[in-house]
């Protein structure tokens, strides 16, 4: 039996640069995400990060004058390397914050973790503040051949095939994928406007708005 993944401190120490290489568009999305704060939130509104790690989202947006900023993750490993002067942080697997509390929530490659992810997207839109966004990423396909595109990637950005391998097989237990339509019933189910704003192998990124 494989190891089962976890994010813990041999991920942490240097997720900034396993992130770029593990995942498409790392750096593009998150710009995305910083001109999405500055086209929906002032700089005191309360925005929060879901999945935060190790605080590089919370970074760029402290360092984009954003004053009001939290993040969560289930991970204390990984929290522990977030400088805890940007942002109020939270270990956790759920959201305990008071309805239509956030203007802007970003929930960036956590949701495929997530197993009852509809319970967790309803809590998200609790949260959200009416007329308020999300900005929503994550993997949607276990189709080989998307696989094979993604893992391409991996190799051109320097991942090795046994380091591929090893991943693919530890995270079979802690993954759970969704599709793009299963994304956009559930966007329709809770009525919220909803826009595709970036794609690649295997990953798809939205933002939603709650209507006023």
């Amino acid at each position: 039996m494989p190891d089962i993944w976890k994010f813990d401190q041999s991920v942490a120490k240097d997720f900034g640069e396993y992130a770029k290489r593990h995942i498409p568009h790392y750096r593009s999305v998150l710009d995305k995400s910083l001109t999405i704060c500055n086209k929906f939130a002032d700089t005191h509104d309360a925005i929060i990060d879901i999945g935060s790690a190790t605080g590089e989202t919370l970074k760029l947006l402290h360092q984009a004058g954003f004053r009001n900023l939290f993040g969560i993750d289930t991970s204390q490993a990984m929290l522990d390397q977030c400088p805890s002067d940007i942002a109020a942080l939270c270990c956790s697997d759920h959201l305990s914050w008071p309805s239509n509390f956030f203007q802007v929530i970003l929930c960036n490659w956590t949701l495929h973790f997530v197993l009852h992810k509809q319970q967790y997207l309803q809590d998200m839109v609790k949260c959200l503040a009416p007329g308020g966004v999300m900005v929503i990423s994550d993997k949607h396909t276990k189709d080989p051949l998307m696989i094979e595109f993604y893992h391409e990637f991996k190799r051109a950005q320097g991942v090795s095939q046994a380091e591929i391998d090893a991943k693919s097989q530890s995270i079979q237990e802690v993954m759970h994928i969704d599709s793009i339509e299963w994304y956009q019933k559930q966007f329709e189910s809770l009525r919220l406007n909803h826009y595709i704003i970036d794609a690649d192998w295997a990953f798809i990124s939205f933002m939603v708005q709650k209507p006023t």
